[in-house]
């Protein structure tokens, strides 16, 4: 057979052709936890303390809406990272635990219901009220309410700062007052399960 004959040259392109054909019915890669279509949260290189009394690891936590869906060594891809996660954090060289309880806390939630403080120790859930002050309300369910409405003019107000140029680069501000000894069960304004502290 010569380079030119016919048979050489129908059998080179016929390999060609599966060769093409072969790869192109290659399956495409599975992205890493297909269920979700976007990953509001990774928490990634931390040192998972999950509470359940075993020693701490080396994970990475996936959160979606405000529920934890994974815990371990993530698989994200490049594409993944850029198209699907809209918040990573580096906790390398921090614990990642969930948020404390305060079984015995004092402060107003109708004027500070972020409760900054407590958050800023890992502290996602407190009660208040446990000395016997408690607020002078006959209609506990509407006092809540107010609790509530408090919240959320909190959380407005520090969108409007942090777009405001002056507050640039800041960090959100300080709780104005702690004064105040209020009754009943609160939860912070923007409860956060997961915390991250320094190891």
């Amino acid at each position: 057979m010569t380079s030119s004959d016919p048979r050489r040259l129908v059998c080179g392109a016929v390999a060609t052709a599966a060769l093409v054909l072969a790869a192109g019915c290659q399956p495409e890669p599975t992205p890493f936890l297909p269920q979700y279509g976007t990953i509001d949260l990774v928490i990634e290189n931390g040192r998972v303390l999950d509470g359940r009394g075993g020693p701490a690891r080396d994970a990475d936590v996936v959160v979606v809406d405000d529920t934890i869906v994974f815990v371990g060594e993530s698989e994200f891809d490049a594409a993944d990272r850029a198209a699907r996660i809209n918040r990573r954090i580096d906790a390398a060289g921090r614990a990642v635990t969930p948020g404390f309880i305060d079984l015995h806390s004092h402060g107003n939630p109708l004027e500070t219901p972020d409760f900054e403080n407590f958050l800023a120790m890992g502290v996602t859930t407190i009660s208040l009220g446990q000395d016997g002050s408690s607020p002078e309300v006959d209609d506990l369910s509407g006092w809540l309410d107010e609790v509530r409405r408090a919240g959320r003019r909190h959380q407005r107000r520090d969108v409007r700062r942090a777009r405001h140029p002056a507050h640039a680069g800041r960090h959100r501000p300080r709780p104005r007052s702690r004064a105040g000894r209020h009754g009943a069960a609160a939860e912070p304004a923007r409860r956060r399960r997961w915390t991250t502290r320094s190891a």
